[in-house]
């Protein structure tokens, strides 16, 4: 009877023989010792019981049997839920079984739902001319290099008299067509050619005036499609019907010019007063309304 109490008194705890076994690097050992007594544990202090499940974990993870040691790691954590390991001071073979044990325990726990955090609101951009993207400019073509031309045809009405204050006393009584063409070799300069044919009757005869000038324009006044010009010219007038034949003829006005943008055609009004030199001099006051053609506009 004094034997077996002796040998119950020197019987070494499970627990004692594995932190021994784990002390010396002998892991097989804390395994074969820890693992038989799940039910002993289970009877044990709490303490005891969190330490033998941590020490299994530890010893199961090195001797990479994983299975064994997320299972002690779920005792181990279902015993106190404050149980956790340092990351970055456990070993990396051991902290990935904790993980996954952890995961058993407490994943439920976890929030799942993606967090997006509140940006602050940002201004859309303001483009300024500086951010515009800049192109060479193309080659020029042969339509760039084209001098720009403007040419008009319409009717004209005209009133012959001795002087021009005469001429506003009268009606227009003659009826006749006048075309155009000009050039624009400079912005407010204009330079061309008009031709211009008069029909009327006079004592009981039909008579016919021709006149064929150079002219010049200079813009006085511009605005978008509206363009108004002093007019001036020189040139010949002839009446194959007059016993005078032709004469030097002058000529000064004001035209009015509407071309609507993007347009080619427009319109344009002249009023001009034309004086023959030699001949059968006198005023011819020439009221023109003509359909007007300018491609550079388009």
């Amino acid at each position: 009877m004094a034997t077996s109490s002796a040998l119950a008194q020197t019987v070494e705890p499970p627990l004692a023989v594995a932190q021994r076994c784990y002390g010396a690097g002998d892991f097989g050992c804390v395994v074969r010792t820890l693992s038989p007594n799940e039910a002993v544990a289970d009877s044990a202090p709490l303490a005891d019981r969190a330490e033998r499940w941590r020490m299994l974990a530890f010893a199961a993870a090195r001797l990479d049997r994983h299975d064994l040691a997320q299972h002690a790691f779920v005792h181990w954590l279902q015993l106190d839920p404050s149980h956790h390991l340092d990351r970055a001071s456990t070993p990396p073979v051991v902290w990935q079984d904790y993980a996954a044990a952890w995961l058993q325990v407490r994943g439920g726990d976890l929030d799942l739902r993606p967090v997006v955090p509140d940006h602050p609101q940002l201004q859309a951009p303001v483009l300024t001319p500086r951010d515009w993207p800049k192109f060479a400019p193309p080659p020029r073509s042969n339509r760039d290099q084209a001098r720009d031309f403007v040419f008009e045809l319409g009717p004209v009405l005209t009133v012959p008299a001795a002087t021009p204050v005469q001429a506003v006393r009268r009606m227009p009584d003659h009826l006749g067509v006048a075309v155009g063409l000009a050039v624009q070799p400079w912005q407010d300069w204009r330079l061309g050619a008009h031709l211009q044919a008069t029909r009327w009757y006079a004592d009981s005869h039909s008579r016919i005036r021709g006149e064929v000038t150079a002219r010049v324009g200079w813009t006085l006044w511009q605005r978008q499609a509206s363009r108004l010009e002093l007019i001036g010219g020189a040139g010949a007038a002839f009446e194959p019907t007059a016993a005078a034949g032709s004469a030097a003829v002058l000529a000064l006005g004001m035209r009015y010019h509407r071309q609507p943008p993007q347009q080619a055609l427009g319109w344009a009004v002249q009023l001009a007063d034309h004086v023959a030199l030699g001949g059968d001099s006198g005023h011819l006051i020439a009221l023109a309304v003509a359909l007007v053609l300018q491609p550079a506009s388009k």
